[in-house]
C-alpha cells in the first residue's frame, strides 16, 4: 500500500509538473508577443516620424528655392506665381523614392509616402463640397485658410499660440454647434440632388469603368475582376445613393447626407468587397529600394497588383489633379473631352514629366505637341504641388528566414497627413492587422 501510494504522488507530481511547465511556456510566449508587439508598433510610430520629417525638409527645400537672390544688392526677391512658391512634388523627389529598411533597437521600419492629390476626389460630384470640406480640415488643423500661424492685437503686440488656438477652439465648437442644429432642422425639407449631366459625375463613370479594365488586366485576378466591375453603373448608382442618404453615426436616427470623410465608407455600400475597395493583393506591399548591387529581376509572369478603388479615389484635396504624379487612368478622366480617348496624350504627358518633371502648370505649353494637345481649360484641373499624402510605415521585431521572408511580429500604421505652410496636421489614423 505504501509504494502504490507513493507511485500515485509521483505520478500526480508528474502531471503538475508538466502543466505547469506548459502553463509557464505559456506565459512566456504570451509576454514575448506583447512585448514584441508593443515594440513593432513604435518601431511603425517611428516610420511615421520619419516620414512627417521628410516630408517636411521637402517644404523646406521649396520654400528656400521660392526666393532669389539678387546678386548686386543680395537682395531676396520673392517670386509672384504661387506655384513657385510653393515648389513642386513629383515621382523624382525623395519622398516617392522606395526606402530601405532601417535598423533600430531590436527591430527595423520602413514606410512609403503616397500623395493623395494625385487620385480623383470622389467628392467632386457634389457641388462646392470640395472646398467646403477642404477649408474645414484645414481650419481644424490650425490653419485659418491663409497659411498664417500667428495673429497680431490691436497695439502690434504678437499673442502667444495657445491662446489663439484656444479662441479658434471654442469659435469651432460653437459653430460646429449651431451647424448641428441647423442641419437638424433642414435635414427634411433638404435633399441633396446630384447633376448627373455633370463633367464630374461622368469623370467618375469613366474612371471606374478604367479601373475595371486595370483589374482585368491583372494577372491571375480575372475571375473576381470581372464579377467585381462588369457594372460599373451599379456601382455608380450605390456611390449617389450613399451621397443622398446614408446613415449618420451615433444614436441620432435622422439621415445625413453629402460628402463623404474618408474613402472606407464605400465598404458599406452594398455589393462593394473588400478585394474592390482595397485591391489585391490585400496586404499592401511596401515597395523596397534594392541593395547595392543586387540585381533587380522582374518576372512578366507574376501576377500584377491591382490597387482597387483605394489606389484611384481620394476624399482629400482640393479637387486638382498633381500631374506629375497621377496615374495614367486619372490623367485620362481629367482630360476627357467629348467622350474621346485621351489615352495617348496621358501617356505623352508620362513621358514628359519622366524626362522633366512640370514645376508649374505652364510649362506643358513649353511641349509643342502637348501645347497643341491640352486645352487651356485642362490646365485648370492639375496643379504640379500636393497638400495631402498617405503614409503607410510597417515595424517588425524578427529574424529573415533563410527562404528570403521574415518570421516574427509585425504593426502597420496607415495615416493622412496635411502639409500646412508650417506644420504637419494627421486627418487620418489607423492601426491595421
Amino acid at each position: 500500500m505504501v509504494l502504490l501510494t507513493v507511485v500515485l504522488m509521483i505520478a500526480l507530481l508528474g502531471v503538475l509538473v508538466m502543466q505547469f511547465n506548459y502553463l509557464s511556456g505559456l506565459d512566456v510566449l504570451m509576454a514575448t508577443g506583447a512585448r514584441d508587439s508593443t515594440e513593432a508598433f513604435f518601431l511603425a510610430q517611428a516610420g511615421l516620424n520619419r516620414a512627417i520629417r521628410l516630408l517636411q525638409d521637402d517644404k523646406l527645400a521649396d520654400t528656400e528655392q521660392s526666393a532669389a537672390v539678387d546678386a548686386d544688392g543680395g537682395r531676396r526677391q520673392q517670386v509672384s506665381s504661387e506655384e513657385e512658391e510653393t515648389g513642386y512634388d513629383g515621382l523624382d523627389e525623395d519622398w516617392a523614392q522606395p526606402q530601405s529598411f532601417t535598423k533600430l533597437g531590436r527591430g527595423e521600419f520602413i514606410f512609403q509616402i503616397t500623395d493623395e492629390d494625385r487620385k480623383f476626389n470622389i467628392n467632386l460630384i457634389l457641388e462646392d463640397a470640395v472646398d467646403e470640406v477642404s477649408a474645414a480640415r484645414t481650419l481644424a488643423g490650425g490653419g485659418d485658410g491663409e497659411g498664417e500661424v500667428e495673429e497680431r492685437t490691436a497695439d502690434g503686440e504678437r499673442r502667444s499660440q495657445e491662446i489663439i488656438d484656444k479662441d479658434r477652439e471654442a469659435r469651432d465648437e460653437l459653430r460646429r454647434a449651431e451647424d448641428t442644429l441647423e442641419e437638424k432642422e433642414k435635414k427634411e425639407e433638404e435633399e441633396i440632388e446630384i447633376d448627373q449631366d455633370s463633367d464630374e459625375f461622368l469623370q467618375l463613370k469613366v474612371l471606374l469603368e478604367k479601373i475595371r479594365d486595370a483589374a482585368d488586366e491583372a494577372d491571375g485576378i480575372d475571375p473576381f475582376a470581372r464579377r467585381l466591375f462588369d457594372t460599373p453603373a451599379g456601382t455608380l448608382d450605390e456611390i449617389v445613393d450613399w451621397f443622398e442618404d446614408k446613415p449618420a453615426p451615433g444614436p441620432d436616427d435622422f439621415e445625413r447626407s453629402g460628402p463623404i470623410a474618408t474613402i472606407g465608407e464605400l465598404a458599406l455600400l452594398e455589393g462593394v468587397t473588400r478585394d474592390m475597395l482595397v485591391g489585391f493583393p490585400r496586404r499592401e506591399e511596401i515597395e523596397v529600394k534594392p541593395e547595392e548591387g543586387e540585381l533587380e529581376l522582374i518576372d512578366p509572369w507574376a501576377p500584377q497588383p491591382f490597387l482597387g478603388l483605394r489606389g484611384y479615389l481620394t476624399v482629400y484635396g482640393d479637387g486638382k489633379v498633381n500631374i506629375n504624379t497621377a496615374p495614367r487612368e486619372v490623367l485620362e478622366v481629367m482630360l476627357q473631352d467629348n467622350n474621346d480617348d485621351q489615352s495617348n496624350l496621358a501617356d505623352d504627358i508620362i513621358a514628359a514629366r519622366d524626362e522633366l518633371p512640370f514645376e508649374r502648370t505652364s510649362d506643358v505649353n513649353d511641349d509643342e505637341y502637348l501645347r497643341d494637345q491640352i486645352l487651356s481649360k485642362f490646365l485648370e484641373k492639375f496643379k504640379v504641388n500636393s497638400e495631402y499624402f498617405t503614409i503607410l510605415s510597417e515595424g517588425r521585431v524578427g529574424n529573415e528566414t533563410e527562404e528570403g521572408g521574415f518570421e516574427g511580429t509585425t504593426a502597420r500604421i496607415r495615416a493622412v497627413v496635411q502639409r500646412q505652410e508650417n506644420r504637419i496636421v494627421i486627418c487620418y489614423w489607423r492601426v491595421e492587422e
